[in-house]
């Protein structure tokens, strides 16, 4: 039986979707629409943090649009993920590794919980558009922490694409990307 692809993603995808944003990187806007109509056809899992619902304003949806965010949060091939102790002790390991590594290194809390959350999901990927580096914060975009964590986590952090697809090691086959063998 075939693996479904279990995504997680960053508030910032459903905010791009339901604003219906023509992405200026290559084909990331295709593959956001690609990846949710999977999603409606039940082919893949998608989680997202319960922080997201925070993160995604009605204001900035619209009424219409950001009633179908949260009725989409209902769907079966959705999971909402409430954060615990044991998600929120990675955050913090994450952004303690991090601001070793460089002490003007900053991740915000918010991103940080984004990422726990989706290792605690056991993400084959963790898709955001999030490449923007914040001088005057000090933070990096998410996508500069590709792979998250190598020697402990491993967590690919990428842009919605579409991968994979019509080769033999593709995320729906019998293994993922990370080579853990179907469970």
């Amino acid at each position: 039986m075939k693996k479904k692809l279990k995504l997680y993603w960053d508030s910032c995808i459903f905010i791009s979707y339901f604003n219906g944003e023509i992405r200026p990187e290559a084909g990331v806007t295709d593959a956001i629409k690609y990846y949710f109509k999977e999603l409606e056809e039940g082919n893949i899992f998608l989680a997202t943090s319960a922080g997201t619902i925070a993160e995604v304003l009605e204001h900035k949806l619209g009424e219409e649009q950001y009633k179908k965010f949260l009725d989409l949060l209902e769907s079966d091939n959705i999971d909402v993920i409430d954060t615990n102790r044991q998600i929120w002790n990675v955050s913090h390991e994450i952004r303690n590794y991090y601001n070793q590594k460089d002490p003007k290194y900053y991740i915000e809390p918010t991103d940080s919980l984004h990422l726990s959350t989706a290792i605690f999901y056991g993400a084959d990927e963790f898709q955001t558009l999030d490449s923007k580096d914040d001088k005057k914060k000090a933070t990096k975009g998410l996508l500069n922490l590709d792979p998250l964590m190598p020697e402990k986590y491993n967590l690919r952090i990428c842009l919605p694409a579409i991968r994979y697809l019509g080769s033999k090691d593709h995320l729906f086959s019998e293994e993922n990307t990370n080579g853990n063998e179907k469970e």
